[in-house]
């Protein structure tokens, strides 16, 4: 069993005492005094440790303690004994408005549905403002839910700046389809060792998953639930192969911290996402980008060569659900 995170514990310890203390204070008196600003600050703290962990491990344990953080802060502040908590509400929809497409990454990609997010947010910033004007407010009110509800606001608006650029740009490209033979390539593994596609031909089906690096909190869900399916796909003839601009060190960190069984491949200067059509030059995206940036992909090559599957370019980080490539390998098999 793999051990806890030490901040995913920690986070975890800061939520259970900031409700602690919130229920405390209703329980002996009517809400008041500096003990539901302690437990503000705890609750504060819990969500903010936990991001630490989300970049790092990128577990249903850590986006759901980043989500569920903003109910012991919003209960700290509503006074739930006059009134329903709207704050608490306010703070949850906020949250949930950057953090839904992690936690239900099987049924969205990056890119569809995007008028969920601003709807969420929105919202919460609307039962937040009608909260504070409409009821009894301080200080207090007003500052912390921001410091919890402003992060959310830069990370949706730096994800709609990004896919505002990247969206026409592959409307237009032609990327790799259904049908075509999949372009070669040798690329060495997290250990060093030079894997080639090649060496499958008649052998192996392939499932080939792109991923922008280990900072990539969707690309390591993504990795996560093939992990979770490797004996099914093993079942069915499928080798397992990802593929990412990181060093070999930064990948084997990534496989140890996973627990993946398969391998990483190292893509030097993003050659073979080049080939395949998933990658956003540094043309697109600014010099700092240089030589550009991996798109999240998947694609299915079969026994013979040929891409099967390929993930749609403008659905960015497209979800590829197991269930539905089994049938298609068992067609090819």
């Amino acid at each position: 069993m793999k051990k806890t995170p030490l901040l995913t514990l920690l986070s975890a310890f800061f939520s259970v005492l900031s409700l602690a203390l919130t229920l405390y204070t209703y329980a002996v008196s009517d809400g008041g005094g500096v003990i539901p600003a302690v437990a503000s600050v705890a609750a504060l703290i819990a969500g903010g440790i936990i991001w630490a962990d989300i970049k790092k491990y990128s577990g249903t344990a850590q986006f759901s303690l980043a989500l569920f953080s903003s109910i012991p802060l919003g209960l700290s502040l509503d006074n739930f004994l006059s009134g329903p908590p709207l704050l608490t509400l306010s703070l949850f929809l906020a949250n949930l408005s950057y953090q839904f497409r992690f936690l239900l990454k099987r049924y969205f990609s990056e890119s569809n549905h995007r008028w969920i997010d601003p709807l969420l947010f929105f919202t919460a910033c609307g039962i937040y403002i009608f909260r504070n004007l409409s009821g009894f407010s301080t200080w207090s009110t007003w500052i912390f839910p921001a410091l919890a509800i402003i992060p959310n606001a830069i990370f949706l608006y730096s994800d709609y700046s990004f896919l505002r650029v990247l969206l026409p740009y592959f409307r237009k490209k032609e990327g790799i389809r259904e049908g075509d033979p999949a372009p070669l390539f040798q690329l060495p593994d997290q250990d060093g060792t030079i894997v080639k596609l090649e060496d499958f031909a008649g052998k192996r089906n392939i499932l080939m998953v792109f991923i922008r690096g280990d900072w990539c909190p969707s690309c390591q869900i993504k990795l996560r639930t093939y992990q979770r399916h490797s004996d099914k796909f093993r079942e069915k003839n499928i080798l397992l192969l990802a593929i990412s601009p990181d060093s070999a060190e930064t990948s084997r960190d990534m496989v140890s911290r996973l627990g993946l069984e398969f391998k990483v491949l190292h893509d030097e200067g993003q050659k073979t996402a080049i080939r395949y059509g998933m990658q956003i030059p540094s043309s697109i995206l600014g010099e700092k980008f240089h030589p550009g940036m991996t798109i999240p992909a998947s694609i299915l090559i079969d026994r013979k060569g040929i891409v099967r599957y390929a993930s749609r370019s403008d659905r960015i980080g497209e979800y590829l659900d197991p269930a539905s490539i089994l049938p298609v390998v068992e067609s090819l098999n």
